[in-house]
């Protein structure tokens, strides 16, 4: 995704900032098992989020289990969970759990919307804009962008 419009100086609030990095931790796990790079930054920050709220309790957990993943075995089972042998087990496309027939109804509306955002489909993505790495990917572009876009 890419907008239209040149970007902007957007000074975040804290809890904006923790948003737009979440929101990017989980497009690039999505996108694709992490790798060795990632698995070691999660690990070192095992712990660092505080609080018992259930997002940080997660996030530390996820840092704990990257300390014993290797990118290898993290890799075979994004592989098997997103992509699969066939029909993968778990979608990535959003349109996919929309209970109707007529999906391509909802990939319609959803890029008139990004439309009237401002952002377009770049034309070296390949995936269509209802893939989840793409949805939070805008996400963190529109955290990025303000509140007032």
């Amino acid at each position: 995704m890419s907008a239209s419009s040149a970007a902007r100086s957007v000074t975040l609030e804290p809890e904006d900032e923790g948003r737009l990095q979440l929101y990017a931790l989980l497009a690039r796990l999505f996108a694709a098992g992490p790798d060795e790079g990632l698995l070691r930054a999660l690990s070192q920050s095992a712990g660092s989020v505080a609080g018992d709220g259930t997002l940080a309790q997660a996030f530390n957990e996820l840092a704990q289990a990257a300390a014993h993943t290797s990118a290898r075995d993290a890799k075979l089972e994004f592989d098997t969970t997103f992509i699969g042998v066939g029909k993968a087990p778990v979608s990535t496309y959003l349109s996919h759990y929309h209970p109707g027939t007529r999906k391509e109804v909802v990939l319609v509306k959803l890029r008139d919307t990004l439309t009237e955002l401002g952002l377009a489909r770049t034309a070296a993505s390949a995936e269509p804009e209802d893939n989840l790495t793409a949805v939070l990917e805008v996400m963190r572009h529109l955290v990025a962008a303000g509140s007032d876009l």
